[in-house]
């Protein structure tokens, strides 16, 4: 887990307009203020602010000009979860704005050009935007000149389950220098309007526009990324070379025996590739959960430039993919993801042509006795990275077999368990840690009695190589209390999100001596201590942690920062501390007017809320 220094905002203050007062900070956070049409916003020009965030409220428009008006070199604009249902070019139009972020606004169905009817006014449009994010909308009526004010679009991410994949895609022909496409909610049928209706060379709308059609055929495209329920992965067929394509993801249509169409135009090609299917939840039963699915994929066997090879699948059902019997070397290959699927176990893997991987992630509700067996045998033991969930593991066999395979890797690095009881209660996982591996990165989730918390606690603070560790293995409050201070970490989050755990949102109360564990690893640049229940967090410790950089303090039962820690940031000049406080009941205006001045946080740009 990396520390994303993303915008994060407190939700208590229900202020329903700007500040008006001068305002020097690059970063202005509206998130959650329960703002509504009209009223969010002031008459003041606000010339610095570079970000706005305006997450989680009930804005359903944007008024004309305002953006280009009030903002002037704003560059990024969040309206994530907003109730905005159609935005134009008209309201968006700006000259730098180079972001525009609308995910989770499921009511967007429309976008325009113009507010109302077409007017005869030239527009500035978007000429700098490089990135827009439309997933988890439901937009469904799209003018087809809308991406035209665009020109320069980088990035598109976008939902689609309301677009037809026969005949409603034309628009990504004016996207010549488009590099990155993301797609969810696919739909590879024709509606009855583009079933009927010819071409008049006699060319069906329903190929010329269609989704399979389109993006075959732009070249400009890096990473293309595909997906859907309904989305038949053999319709697509790569004839024309994608020059630039270094990765694909397509996760498509479940049916009972699927196969990869020729791609002769990237195959040669591509870098990244992910293959895998989307069960339809909706239709779930007993016959379908029991029943088996092949996906014959021979071609990827021809992709002689892969470096990373990931089978993903989300699905009840046994999927089976198979490459044939013919053994291959992927001389480039360094990354095999194995995510609900059965590759019986790497048999086009042999101990003499396997390639050199550098990371392995396997991912299953169960595993045969014997599988990490042959695993270990095919791959032999140049792991550095491996990830590894596993839901179920009963057989003790199997377990001692998982970990004589991670046992086998001296050169691992980084080790991430997501793992059932099973595992973590069982000797084999505790002689592991007792060996004092020489790993970098831990991640383990998963649930462990106390007294076997104790045991683990205490073998993992002997690892002195460890610079990023991630513990989800019971309350966080109990498990810091037992904690053993590892002095090279440079990364700690004791994050609570556990699926298992039941007490994340009850009041914890944690001891001056339990955090005082924390103030001795002196090196830490991220602590991430959200969900974890905590009442209050000492101010006493951050002095200690000087190279500090990021503090996760979200989603707790903080009533109030206390005085000395409002003193301790206000004095931090040279190297401000990122601080997420959201979704505390705190009292933000009384930080605000602590903290908000013009050499912390104006003149750095970090937020604090």
């Amino acid at each position: 887990m990396r520390a994303q220094p993303t915008y994060n905002e407190n939700t208590n203050n229900i202020s329903d307009k700007h500040n008006t007062k001068p305002f020097h900070s690059k970063i202005l956070s509206r998130k959650g203020r329960g703002l509504e049409d009209d009223k969010w916003i002031g008459s003041a020009v606000m010339e610095n602010v570079e970000v706005l965030i305006l997450d989680e409220n009930q804005l359903s428009t944007l008024p004309n000009g305002v953006l280009a008006r009030c903002f002037p070199k704003l560059k990024v604009l969040s309206m994530k979860n907003c109730s905005v249902g159609k935005l134009s070019i008209e309201a968006l139009s700006h000259p730098v704005l180079e972001v525009l972020d609308l995910q989770g606004s499921k009511n967007l169905t429309r976008l325009s050009v113009w507010e109302e009817e077409s007017k005869d006014v030239s527009l500035v449009g978007l000429p700098s935007l490089q990135i827009l994010n439309l997933l988890d909308t439901n937009v469904s009526m799209l003018d087809p000149m809308w991406f035209n004010y665009m020109p320069n679009l980088l990035w598109l991410h976008m939902h689609c389950e309301n677009i037809c994949g026969g005949c409603g895609f034309g628009f990504l022909g004016v996207l010549d220098v488009l590099q990155c496409l993301k797609f969810t909610g696919i739909t590879t049928g024709a509606c009855l309007s583009c079933k009927t209706e010819n071409h008049s060379a006699g060319f069906s709308t329903a190929i010329k526009f269609s989704i399979y059609n389109m993006v075959c055929n732009m070249s400009s495209l890096v990473t293309l990324d595909l997906s859907g329920r309904n989305m038949n992965i053999d319709y697509f067929i790569f004839h024309a070379p994608l020059p630039y394509l270094e990765g694909l993801r397509m996760q498509g249509k479940l049916m009972r025996d699927m196969s990869l169409r020729d791609w002769p135009g990237i195959i040669k090609t591509i870098k990244h590739l992910s293959l895998g299917v989307i069960d339809d939840s909706e239709e779930q039963s007993v016959q379908k959960t029991q029943g088996e699915a092949t996906f014959y994929a021979e071609k990827i066997l021809e992709a002689s430039n892969l470096e990373s090879l990931s089978f993903d699948c989300e699905t009840v059902r046994r999927i089976k993919f198979s490459l044939g019997t013919r053994k291959v070397v992927f001389p480039y290959l360094r990354h095999l993801t194995i995510k609900n699927c059965d590759l019986r176990p790497l048999t086009f893997f042999n101990k003499e042509n396997a390639p050199a991987l550098d990371s392995l992630e396997i991912i299953s509700c169960s595993f045969t006795e014997g599988y990490f067996y042959t695993i270990k045998k095919r791959l032999g033991n140049r792991l550095r990275s491996l990830r590894i969930g596993i839901e179920k593991m009963d057989a003790p066999q199997a377990i001692y077999d998982l970990f004589t395979f991670i046992r086998s890797h001296k050169n691992l690095e980084i080790l991430h368990l997501s793992v059932c009881d099973t595992i973590t209660e069982s000797q084999s996982f505790y002689k592991y840690f007792s060996d004092q591996p020489s790993l970098k990165e831990l991640y383990v989730i998963g649930k462990m009695s106390i007294q076997r918390m104790k045991r683990f606690l205490y073998q993992l603070g002997r690892c002195s190589s460890l610079t990023t560790l991630l513990l989800d293995i019971e309350d966080p409050c109990l498990v810091l209390s037992y904690f053993y201070p590892i002095r090279s970490l440079h990364f700690l989050s004791l994050k609570g999100t556990f699926k298992n755990h039941s007490n994340f949102f009850v009041n914890q109360s944690t001891t001056q001596d339990d955090f005082a564990k924390i103030s001795e690893m002196g090196l830490l640049q991220v602590l991430d201590v959200s969900y974890c229940g905590l009442t209050k967090f000492p101010a006493s410790i951050l002095p200690h942690l000087m190279s500090l950089r990021y503090l996760y303090l979200n989603n707790n039962h903080l009533h109030d920062i206390s005085e000395s820690m409002l003193s301790y940031l206000a004095s931090i000049k040279e190297e401000p501390l990122f601080i997420d406080i959201s979704n505390n009941p705190t009292d933000v205006n009384k930080i605000e007017q602590t903290i908000c001045n013009n050499t912390w946080l104006g003149v750095s740009g970090y937020v604090l809320y």
